[in-house]
């Protein structure tokens, strides 16, 4: 089954807004986490820990919700290629570009203004994690990573969520690529292939490519493209999870649950923490699969999904991964030691929220109405006219490419009022 072209898939967007809403919470905890010892705030630093180690972690589960991000970008980009339209690159990356980069380029701006007032301030009752970044004057090749955004550097120093978006944009180059093998070949094959690839990315950046996040854009091309994949498959899929029984989606979910919420563990065995991150990764990514499936094929979960607080969510999701980190470093260094970090947390929550909103507005829809703007197809220069066959002359009528260049296509000739001219008796 294919979706409908005006199809629109709301409950993804909600989930991607809770997902967004997770990455905020995960960087708020880590604002408490790593305390030093006699800090005023050691006990929120433990209360977060055993956060973490519950079955609540889902909640503010910050890489975990990175992967539900790739899996869904793969979704959404594919469903244009699914739908059998036809999608020429050109158009393709001028509303990408302007999708992802325009609000990341506004977001970086305002990141160095801040830096440029606020930097260099520590907060001594807080850690390594939140004293870190601001706290070093970038340097010339920085700002121009930081403006080409797909090239490999430090994001900790500024704002750390860019390494995502790094990711995201290497991968929209090469989708339309990608959606070759996705359209052609069989699901078995396609996924094999490209855990293949994700191995091999994963290889290289523990070993030739340490150092640089390049091969670590191999590894995260499974989840595009297994996105892909839900949304060509996605009629399929869904019959498949209808038609088991509730017993069977208990335990699906159970294991989902399972992987997305504790695969972190492998990290504490292995002693190669890279080929940790990615096996969790992939472990992670099954778990979102079949959290997007049971979305996907739930009605009662999409009456939740699509309740307006998780859709403004969704709306406003971008902006508030971009921005949340720079309403919490801004404003803790403000205002601490004067109001406590245990007040600030939440009025960042708060405050990141307003401005998602305000950037939604004034910085996302622009920039998406631009891109369509950009890869739409230009006006026809010529006003299709018909020319009467006694009006043409011979060579006109000859060169078909040139009629066309020059006076428009003869296919939609306009009901005539006038008598064509008719010639003399006696003249050929």
């Amino acid at each position: 089954m294919l979706p409908k072209q005006d199809e629109r898939f709301t409950v993804l967007d909600s989930l991607r807004g809770l997902a967004a809403l997770a990455v905020v919470l995960w960087h708020l905890a880590l604002t408490l986490l790593d305390a030093p010892a006699g800090s005023p705030y050691r006990l929120g630093a433990e209360v977060a820990g055993y956060w973490r180690l519950s079955p609540m972690y889902p909640l503010m589960a910050g890489r975990e919700a990175v992967i539900i991000f790739f899996v869904l970008s793969g979704f959404v980009l594919s469903l244009p290629w699914v739908r059998g339209q036809r999608v020429p690159y050109g158009p393709f990356f001028i509303k990408r570009v302007c999708r992802i980069y325009l609000p990341y380029i506004a977001t970086v701006a305002l990141t160095f203004v801040a830096y440029a007032l606020l930097g260099g301030r520590v907060v001594p009752e807080l850690g390594e994690w939140f004293n870190t970044p601001w706290q070093r004057d970038p340097s010339a090749a920085e700002v121009a990573n930081y403006a080409l955004l797909v090239g490999s550097f430090e994001h900790e120093p500024y704002n750390i969520v860019i390494w995502s978006l790094v990711h995201e944009m290497r991968v929209s180059l090469l989708f339309p690529l990608l959606m070759l093998p996705v359209m052609r070949w069989r699901w078995p094959v396609t996924l094999t292939v490209f855990l293949g690839v994700s191995a091999l990315g994963t290889l290289l950046s523990a070993t030739v490519a340490r150092g640089t996040d390049y091969a670590g854009t191999l590894h995260y091309l499974i989840f595009f493209v297994v996105g892909a994949l839900l949304a060509k498959h996605r009629g399929e899929v869904v019959a498949w999870w209808q038609e088991r029984s509730r017993p069977l989606h208990l335990v699906l979910g159970m294991t989902a649950f399972m992987l997305y919420a504790y695969a972190r563990v492998l990290s504490s065995f292995w002693d190669a923490p890279r080929l940790a991150w990615d096996a969790e990764d992939l472990l992670v990514g099954v778990g979102a699969v079949v959290l997007i499936v049971w979305l996907l094929a739930s009605s009662r979960a999409q009456r939740v999904m699509d309740w307006p607080p998780l859709v403004f969510l969704g709306r406003i999701s971008y902006s508030l991964y971009l921005l949340h980190l720079l309403v919490l470093f801004a404003l803790v260094r403000i205002a601490s030691p004067a109001v406590s970090v245990y007040l600030l947390l939440p009025a960042a929550l708060v405050l990141s929220v307003g401005l998602a909103w305000l950037s939604y507005r004034a910085v996302e829809l622009p920039s998406m109405r631009l891109g369509k703007y950009l890869a739409s197809p230009r006006p026809q220069r010529y006003t299709e006219v018909w020319v009467e066959p006694a009006q043409a002359s011979p060579r006109l009528w000859r060169d078909r490419r040139a009629y066309r260049a020059g006076r428009g296509r003869p296919s939609q000739r306009p009901p005539s009022t006038q008598t064509p001219p008719q010639p003399e008796q006696g003249k050929l």
